[in-house]
């Protein structure tokens, strides 16, 4: 989803090869872990450019196999397959089942960095009349009347549900969140994260 420069999906990829190329600049092994409501592919922390290459190929094309999203899942994993502490990211829209007692025992174990990545429209309804919209999760079709105030306000609050769900347990955690739009310039973002570090 994505009404303004990008796609999410398109922006969380680029995050993902900036983070990366980042980290093999430092020397550091990188590694990726890509999930829906299951893992679907990881990929182990190795050091280089080719590794590097290979996980930017992955999170051009690697399609999921299930539409659903579990964050809880991919943190599980995280807490099984890595040992030693590392720094991670997690990036996502964070519009999943409740992950907060996974993301306690992840922040614990690991320096955890969430980004969560959202567009000016997950917010805020535009008016544009009768619109049909699909949920990428679950293929249903709908028609919504985008000048009905009430369905604008029912949609505003429920990202704002998401959204302070998603700070709280984060904070609660001891986690960082980063908070990304679509339409912004994440590269200052990243850069007041690791100046403030």
């Amino acid at each position: 989803f994505g009404t303004q420069k990008q796609l999410k999906r398109d922006l969380i990829t680029e995050l993902g090869a900036v983070l990366s190329f980042s980290a093999t600049t430092n020397n550091d092994k990188v590694g990726v872990i890509f999930f829906s409501d299951r893992v679907e592919k990881y990929i182990p922390p190795k050091k280089g450019k080719g590794h590097i290459l290979r996980i930017i190929r992955e999170l051009i094309a690697l399609e999921p196999n299930s539409r659903d999203t579990n964050v809880g899942v991919a943190l599980e994993f995280l807490n099984n397959v890595l040992k030693k502490r590392s720094i991670t990211f997690l990036l996502s829209d964070f519009v999943s089942r409740p992950y907060d007692q996974a993301l306690q025992l992840a922040a614990r174990k690991h320096d955890l960095v969430g980004i969560h990545v959202y567009d000016k429209t997950d917010k805020e309804l535009p008016m544009a009349g009768l619109v049909q919209v699909v949920d990428s999760e679950t293929g249903t079709a709908m028609w919504v009347d985008t000048d009905d105030r009430s369905v604008r306000m029912r949609y505003g609050a429920a990202f704002d549900e998401k959204y302070k769900y998603c700070t709280q347990v984060f904070r609660r955690s001891g986690a960082s969140l980063l908070h990304v739009r679509t339409d912004e310039d994440y590269v200052k973002v990243l850069q007041g994260y690791f100046k403030s570090r």
